[in-house]
């Protein structure tokens, strides 16, 4: 049996669950709005830490391959780039004969991860199993964010429909008034 409330104190009680609930999915959106820059910095140490391996091997047996983690429109983003450098010919031809390496974006595809075809070229006594490191980390970075935004849409359609309660609720009011 549904307890018994006074009218006024009934539109006061409803008025502060709803003012709660409305309180606390804003909370849920504001967290989901600052998730991704954590994300970045989680991605990012997977990023140092490929950066560091690469650096060791760049004058005895150097990469292929380059990574970068960033925000973008409030995004998160973690890219891989294939490097490869200009020969003594293109270089002359240059007006800006400092930077030799060049880089290409590789693009994702469908999914969460890269497709490890995608780094054939790597090199094989270090590289690919770096990479494959590097982007299981990346690849759930990316599953996590995609959560995320499932819990805002669920918080924001929540949202909508606790103000549509309250707009029903009123009419009850005008009703019986």
């Amino acid at each position: 049996m549904a307890q018994q409330r006074r009218p006024t104190e009934e539109k006061q009680a409803f008025e502060l669950a709803l003012s709660q609930s409305l309180n606390a999915l804003s909370q849920v959106e504001h967290f989901t709005d600052q998730e991704p820059y954590l994300l970045e910095f989680l991605a990012s140490c997977y990023a140092n830490n490929f950066w560091r391996i690469h650096r060791s091997y760049k004058d005895t047996n150097p990469g292929h391959f380059a990574c970068r983690v960033r925000n973008r429109d409030n995004a998160f983003e973690a890219a891989w780039h294939h490097n490869w450098y200009m020969s003594e010919n293109q270089m002359a031809q240059r007006h800006n004969k400092k930077y030799r390496v060049r880089s290409t974006h590789i693009r994702k595809g469908k999914g969460f991860r890269y497709p490890k075809g995608r780094f054939s070229k790597a090199n094989k006594e270090w590289e690919s199993d770096l990479i494959d490191y590097t982007e299981d980390g990346f690849a759930l970075v990316r599953e996590i964010r995609h959560e995320i935004l499932a819990i805002k849409k669920k918080a924001q359609t929540c949202t909508k429909r606790l103000h549509k309660l309250h707009k029903h609720f009123k009419k009850m009011e005008v009703l019986h008034d």
